[in-house]
């Protein structure tokens, strides 16, 4: 009985104050906002293929063109 209370005192609060529960705080500010929120998320989706990729340069400058240059390859 106890839990329903807890739960329904809950829902109560989020109904009353609904500035306190928005999802994205981005979706109800200004432009600005929106569009730094947009950069964020493409320049987090783009940095782990930015590592992997410097990544495979790194190992490749180590790696592959030392033996090609011993090998008299370029």
């Amino acid at each position: 009985m106890n839990r329903f209370l807890a739960i329904g005192f809950l829902l109560l609060t989020c109904l009353c104050i609904p500035e306190g529960v928005e999802a994205c705080s981005s979706c109800f500010s200004g432009e600005e906002t929106r569009a730094t929120y947009i950069g964020t998320t493409v320049f987090l989706s783009l940095l782990p293929i930015a590592i992997i990729v410097g990544m495979g340069i790194a190992v490749r400058r180590r790696y592959v063109d030392p033996e090609n240059q011993a090998a008299g390859r370029s």
